[in-house]
């Protein structure tokens, strides 16, 4: 009987303890996104939490562990796409298109956050690791994208890294445009360096 109740007060306890590093790392995200990491200090966080400092580094002793407690808990609320949604079209222009639809509209949801994490990169080594992190995923995606115009070039590689960045899908913001047509541009960017030959400016005059 001793044992059933040792037990049952350390399940509580592991299951109370879960739930206030759950908090913590829910308060951090959520000011990371409002305010950005750099203007986010660890009294806001306890705050928000309903916890003391202390409990805050007791369960993330460090920057690091807190920044990767608050990305996981981020990635867990909003999941970036999943290769396996484009990789089984055969379709070239279908993958895509399917692609950068997938990856933009995930921007869209997570523009706020992104735009702080980016804004404050480079001030917080903790930070720039899971950005590292977030970016080597990013880069896997434009291997897939490049690989949809079945080329290798140097020139379709780096346009394919190009339009897989939330920056550029920021740039593209800027001039009011829509999803579809933000896709659509970029799919004809794409395409275009996918060609063998780009002739010069010079040259298509001359060919009038």
């Amino acid at each position: 009987m001793k044992r059933k109740k040792r037990a049952y007060r350390q399940e509580a306890r592991r299951r109370k303890a879960a739930d206030t590093r759950s908090r913590i790392a829910q308060a951090a995200m959520e000011l990371h996104g409002e305010v950005g990491p750099r203007r986010t200090t660890i009294s806001a966080i306890a705050e928000r939490a309903g916890v003391e400092r202390l409990t805050v580094y007791r369960h993330f002793p460090d920057s690091e562990a807190l920044f990767a407690g608050c990305s996981e808990r981020f990635r867990e609320l909003n999941p970036p796409p999943s290769p396996d949604l484009w990789r089984s079209i055969a379709a070239r222009e279908k993958r895509a298109r399917k692609l950068l639809g997938e990856l933009y509209a995930y921007f869209g949801r997570v523009a706020p956050m992104l735009d702080r994490l980016y804004r404050d990169s480079g001030e917080i080594p903790a930070l720039d690791r899971q950005l590292e992190q977030f970016d080597e995923y990013l880069d896997a995606l434009a291997v897939d994208l490049a690989a949809t115009q079945g080329g290798r070039s140097s020139r379709l590689k780096v346009s394919a890294r190009l339009l897989t960045r939330f920056s550029t899908w920021s740039e593209l913001g800027r001039g009011k445009l829509g999803h579809r047509a933000r896709v659509d541009l970029a799919l004809t960017f794409l395409q275009a360096a996918g060609k063998k030959k780009i002739r010069s400016a010079r040259t298509r005059i001359n060919a009038k």
